[in-house]
């Protein structure tokens, strides 16, 4: 359906959106600072998924 670059950022904007949203269930629950917590947990997330993918590619095991 996809190829593999259109998967690769069709992956990363979903990921990075559930994050957002965990982390504003977890803001509505604890803190009360909904955006605040979204972004934290989507920044945090992503970079990561940045270090993660960057460990592949010099392992030689990641690339697109």
């Amino acid at each position: 359906i996809f190829s593999n670059d259109s998967a690769f950022w069709a992956a990363l904007i979903f990921s990075v959106a559930v994050l957002f949203v965990a982390g504003m269930v977890k803001g509505k629950l604890t803190t009360g600072r909904i955006l605040h917590d979204g972004v934290e947990m989507a920044v945090i997330g992503g970079v990561a998924a940045i270090v993660g993918y960057a460990v592949g590619v010099l392992a030689g095991v990641a690339g697109l």
